[in-house]
Formats: structure tokens, sequence, C-alpha cells
């Protein structure tokens, strides 16, 4: 096989190589979360708080099965021992968790969803945080999260080095240099 033949069976294998690592990437590093958990507490037999638990069951139902919707009375045994797990105690009117988290960070504003629809959140800030939760998984949008430090998406960092390795193997192999066989000659 001469040279030019051999980088083209390189140039080739590296290629269907790369398209197949790329491929592997892509379909690994687009996971987006399945369901968001949503949790809230509070006196939601309330007269008051009826508009917001209406509000909140209208977004959440947007979603789907993508969304699980859990409402806790505070009155309530369940009530109580919720608030326990977050450290809450006393009257709330209402405390909204999503996966966990209870204040983001959306359009340059930290948004708490506590207390009624409209005080110091909307009917849009709760779609929109629900949509990034489901998007990006909680990391990187909640202000009361752990923050990833940044950089690559860890699968497509070993997506990317499985690839190179591969390539790198290939071209190894390929160019080998072969044994020379003394003493016999091909007559063709």
């Amino acid at each position: 096989m001469n040279m030019i033949k051999r980088w083209k069976t390189v140039l080739r294998v590296s290629m269907v190589m790369l398209a197949v690592s790329l491929f592997f990437v892509n379909s690994c590093a687009a996971v987006e979360q399945e369901q968001a958990v949503i949790e809230a507490v509070g006196f939601f037999s309330h007269f008051p708080m009826r508009s917001t638990r209406q509000v909140i069951e209208e977004i959440c139902a947007k979603f789907g099965g993508r969304v699980s919707l859990t409402l806790y009375d505070e009155t309530r045994p369940e009530g109580q021992e919720f608030m326990a797990s977050k450290n809450l105690s006393g009257h709330i009117p209402m405390r909204l968790y999503i996966n966990g988290v209870n204040t983001f960070s959306l359009d340059g504003r930290d948004i708490s969803f506590s207390d009624f629809v409209g005080y110091a959140w909307t009917a849009a800030d709760l779609e929109k945080a629900i949509t990034l939760a489901l998007e990006s998984g909680v990391d990187g949008i909640a202000v009361d999260a752990p923050v990833k430090s940044g950089g690559l998406n860890p699968i497509m960092t070993a997506g990317i080095v499985v690839g190179l390795i591969i390539i790198a193997l290939t071209g190894f192999i390929l160019f080998w240099p072969k044994k020379k066989q003394r003493g016999k000659r091909n007559v063709g």
C-alpha cells in the first residue's frame, strides 16, 4: 500500500470515528432533566390563598407529566413535617420549592417563591423558573443551590477525549512501520 492510499484510508477512518464520537457527545450532552419536583407548603385551604394555589396548579399543568406537584397544608401533620424538613416555623402564607430550591435569579432579579402570587413573584416567573429547571437542572439558576464552577459538561469532555483517543490509535495502527521481509521478493 503506497503512502497516498494510506493517508486516504487514515483520513476516511478518522472522519468516521470523529462523526461517531460527535454523535455520542451530542446524544449524551443533550440530556435534560426529566421531571421537576414542585413542593409548596402554606395555608392552601384559606380563601386568600386559593388564587395562588390555582395559579400554581395551572402553571404546573402546562408542563404535563414533566412536573410533579405536591401541596402541603401547614395545618396538617404532613405539612408540619415538611416545614420541619425545610427549617420553617410559624405562620407562613406559602413557600414553594422547585427541586428543593426556593429563590431563583431570573432576568437579573432574585425571586423568592413565597407568599401570594403578585407580591414578590408572578405566574410568568414561576413558569420561567420551572422551564429553566427542566432545561438545565437547578444548578446555575438557583440562588440558594450549589453553583457549578463552569467549564465543559463532563459527558461532553469524556466524549471528546474518547473520540481523540480513537482517532490517534487508528492513525498509530495504520502508520506503524511494517517489518520488511528480507530475502523474499514478490514476483508478479
